[in-house]
């Protein structure tokens, strides 16, 4: 994983914990201190291996966790988007 920077200069990130498999067609919206990755196709072809699972990195430690949904699993996703607001991510379409 690297950071760039507003300053144009980038570096590698030494993250720690559980990250996401490769993957392609995800969204990422970035919340507090953290950016969320949802779904995508884990194959980088659509609608081959499609992915409903989501990761929060912690940007100031450089730490991945899987999230864990309560109640039904949401449905699989590529193609999509997604926005945070009031706390919470909303995805649509896919």
């Amino acid at each position: 994983m690297g950071l760039f920077n507003h300053e144009n200069a980038n570096r590698a990130v030494d993250a720690q914990g559980e990250a996401p498999t490769p993957r392609a067609f995800h969204s990422m919206v970035g919340w507090s201190d953290y950016m969320i990755v949802f779904g995508g196709s884990a194959s980088g072809i659509f609608g081959e291996q499609p992915l409903n699972d989501a990761y929060r990195f912690h940007v100031p430690t450089s730490t991945w966790t899987k999230l864990v949904t309560s109640g039904a699993a949401p449905r699989t996703r590529e193609y999509h988007s997604a926005v945070v607001l009031d706390g919470h991510m909303y995805v649509y379409a896919g």
